[in-house]
């Protein structure tokens, strides 16, 4: 007789454990990440409300929704509003939140509100890490990731298109100003609405420029020749895929461990610059005045910085730079 393997009744009663700590296993994760969070001092690294006002509504504990993110980083998981649904469904995130369901506006905009805390607790998870004797390896390696920017390559401003787009309006102001100087040599003319909407026009155009000129200068000032606009740390730069905005993400790993030591996000579009302040920090990180050693790729080779590397006891395993020749001739 053939059948099929059925599941319960719907009507059946709850043979659930009676709580939720009888779900979660003793050596679970999210046991791991209460007791880490309970561990640290919110108000040290910057967190806002980690004491709470004696007056106003009450809002969450910046614990509760730290637990919250860390979760969510584990299980891969960074839109905000499927957090807010993993908290409604999830046995696990009940668990750990005691059940909270924050919506997904006050989950972004605990995110929004402490970048620098974030950082701080990055520094403080790897001293945590090297304190418990999990980067006691010598030997780390570095590499560059490249992370589309959400603005288009249609927002990147150059200095050269805003010297061109300068011009052109000094061009229209010109014309406009002669339009206006041949309007009052007329024996005709009275001011009027025509008149007045043409002296607004020029006005408005004379601010556009002003504006132009502004950004070109300040773009002069800080060293850098292309700008995205609404996302201002973004740049273009080349990859695979052709020129996009992007930025560049530099990781500093562990070898033995594979827990990342330091990183740091820079607008440079290649390595070759990163090697000796990537070295200094991941010296800072370990807290060691012994020799390391550091792995790249051929990105990174640069020899002024690679010899400072080497003065300081960072010894650098890096291929050298070699230029393929496209022309032939040897």
């Amino acid at each position: 007789m053939a059948r099929y393997i059925t599941g319960e009744s719907r009507e059946q009663l709850d043979l659930l454990p009676p709580s939720l700590d009888e779900l979660i296993p003793d050596d679970h994760l999210v046991r791991i990440i209460d007791l880490y969070v309970d561990s640290l001092d919110l108000h040290a690294l910057g967190f806002e409300r980690a004491r709470p006002a004696a007056t106003g509504r009450p809002g969450y504990h910046p614990a509760d929704m730290l637990r919250l993110y860390l979760y969510g980083y584990l299980q891969q998981i960074r839109s905000s509003r499927r957090l807010e649904r993993e908290c409604q469904r999830n046995v696990e995130l009940m668990w750990l939140l005691n059940r909270l369901t924050p919506d997904f506006k006050t989950i972004a905009e605990f995110r929004r509100k402490h970048p620098q805390a974030f950082r701080q607790l990055c520094r403080h998870f790897v001293r945590f890490c090297r304190d418990a004797g999990w980067l006691a390896s010598r030997e780390v390696a570095i590499d560059g990731s490249k992370f589309g920017a959400v603005a288009s390559k249609k927002r990147v401003v150059s200095r050269q298109a805003l010297a061109r787009e300068e011009q052109a309006l000094n061009a229209r102001i010109d014309t406009w100003l002669e339009g206006l100087d041949e309007t009052d040599r007329e024996e005709t003319h009275r001011d009027g609405p025509d008149d007045g909407q043409r002296r607004r026009s020029l006005e408005r155009l004379k601010a556009l420029r002003d504006q132009t000129r502004d950004s070109r200068e300040r773009m002069e000032r800080l060293g850098i020749h292309h700008h995205v606009t609404g996302e201002p740390e973004a740049r273009l730069m080349r990859s695979p895929q052709g020129s996009r905005t992007a930025y560049n993400l530099q990781t500093a790993v562990d070898t033995d461990t594979h827990l990342i030591v330091h990183h740091e996000t820079v607008q440079d579009g290649d390595d070759s610059r990163q090697l000796r302040p990537m070295a200094e920090a991941v010296q800072a990180a370990l807290g060691k005045t012994e020799p390391i050693s550091l792995l790249a790729d051929a990105g990174y080779s640069n020899g002024e910085q690679q010899q400072h590397c080497e003065d300081r006891h960072v010894a650098c395993h890096i291929p050298p730079r070699r230029a393929v020749n496209n022309q032939g001739g040897g």
